[in-house]
C-alpha cells in the first residue's frame, strides 16, 4: 500500500513514467508543485495502481465533470496511442 502524507490539490496528473514506474504531479498544501515517482516490482502492479489513481481522480472530479482533477490524467499516453 501507498501513503502520501500531504493534501493533494488540483491540478493532479498521473502518467506512466516507465515500464514499472508512474509519476504523480500536483500542488501541495502550500501551492508548491510536487512530483512523486512510484516504482513497482512488475508492470502489472504499476498498471493496477495507475488505474486506481485514475478512478479516484475521476470520483473526486464528480460525475459529468469536464476538466477538474482528472483532466490531465493519461493525456500523454492517449496522444501517443493515437499517433
Amino acid at each position: 500500500s501507498v501513503l502520501i502524507n500531504t493534501l493533494l490539490k488540483e491540478p493532479v496528473g498521473v502518467a506512466k513514467h516507465a515500464d514499472k514506474a508512474l509519476r504523480l504531479t500536483c500542488l501541495d498544501e502550500g501551492g508548491v508543485p510536487s512530483t512523486f515517482l512510484f516504482r513497482f516490482k512488475t508492470a502489472d502492479e504499476m498498471e493496477q495502481m495507475l488505474g486506481e489513481i485514475e478512478s479516484q481522480l475521476a470520483i473526486a472530479a464528480g460525475p459529468g465533470t469536464e476538466g477538474g482533477a482528472a483532466a490531465g490524467v493519461g493525456k500523454k499516453d492517449e496522444a501517443e496511442a493515437a499517433v
